[in-house]
């Protein structure tokens, strides 16, 4: 259900309004400076990650290695790393572990680090990190992010939703990804347990709410009896 296509109609050359091409060029402006900061951001992550791994290879451990700690373990040890290098390094360091030559694996332990990651980063930059985060390992870090963002209460889901808004376009790729976190983060909340609450919860904002839904079912679909 989030996959869909564009179809952009002009006019023929010498017919275009002013004001649409004025139109056009802030669509076109705004979409390309989304996927600016993107690039971007996971361009010096990487670079990070090589040197770290250049000039700290007996501060890091090896991805192999930390494949193979149990669970609790692989945990604390990306506190550390983030403590050191970071949350961008952190969150590369999982991808790569985690990510083979068929692209990224979906659930497993792979998920429950994305959550873990994303538990961190709103620990340690609070809303302003949630544009850290991207739909790697089945939305692994925007559930970890919003799950800790809506620990107590649900009052700050129009807030998240307003900083959803910052990744891209609503309805872009980016934009309904971080609202489809929302929806994990608000199936958690009500302990999947109470399905119709936590689909009623987002009917009090204005936009998404489909793409929410699907992180609801999504949660409770994982937590559901046989």
């Amino acid at each position: 259900p989030h996959q869909k296509g564009t179809i952009i109609v002009t006019s023929e050359e010498g017919e275009k309004s002013e004001e649409n091409k004025s139109d056009e060029i802030q669509v076109s402006s705004s979409s390309f400076i989304v996927k600016l900061k993107g690039f971007l951001s996971k361009f010096f992550a990487k670079v990070r990650f090589f040197f770290a791994k250049k000039t700290n290879e007996s501060e890091v451990l090896g991805i192999e290695d930390f494949k193979e700690l149990p669970e609790f373990d692989q945990y604390s040890k990306l506190e550390e790393i983030s403590n050191s290098y970071g949350l961008e390094f952190t969150w590369q360091y999982v991808k790569d572990a985690y990510t083979n030559q068929g692209g990224a694996t979906l659930g497993g332990q792979a998920h429950n680090l994305a959550h873990y990651v994303g538990t961190l980063i709103f620990q340690k930059e609070g809303l302003d990190g949630l544009s850290l985060c991207d739909t790697t390992f089945a939305f692994g870090c925007y559930h970890g992010f919003t799950e800790k963002a809506f620990a107590k209460s649900l009052e700050k889901m129009q807030v998240v939703a307003n900083a959803c808004e910052k990744l891209g376009p609503l309805g872009s790729g980016p934009w309904s990804s971080c609202i489809h976190g929302i929806g994990h983060g608000v199936a958690t909340y009500f302990n999947s347990a109470a399905l119709m609450d936590a689909l009623k919860a987002w009917d009090t904002l204005q936009a998404g709410a489909s793409f929410c839904h699907d992180g609801v079912f999504m949660e409770f679909a994982i937590s559901a009896p046989s």
